[in-house]
């Protein structure tokens, strides 16, 4: 379980970075349901605990149901404006 908490945070991560190589500070990471229990489970087995996920890699999670097991890595101001601002991963495979 621990390489699934470790790829995950490596692509969000990663992403992140992409986007502030384009100029952009992303601040907050959309999750789908599916992706979202997926991570707190991962999380709440390695850290032990039930607790709620506010937080991955240093950026805000919102929770979207109808992104399923994917999540975007995206600078919330930009978003709306550009596309480019969003990065989308794969959570659950």
């Amino acid at each position: 379980m621990r390489g699934e908490l470790i790829r995950v945070l490596s692509e969000i991560e990663e992403k992140a970075n992409e986007l502030k190589l384009d100029g952009y500070n992303p601040d907050v990471v959309i999750t789908g349901r599916e992706a979202y229990e997926f991570v707190k489970t991962l999380v709440n087995e390695e850290f032990g605990g039930d607790e709620e996920l506010l937080e991955l890699s240093g950026l805000k999670v919102r929770v979207v149901d109808e992104l399923g097991g994917d999540a975007l890595i995206m600078d919330s101001q930009a978003a709306g404006y550009e596309a480019r601002a969003i990065r989308r991963i794969k959570v659950v495979r």
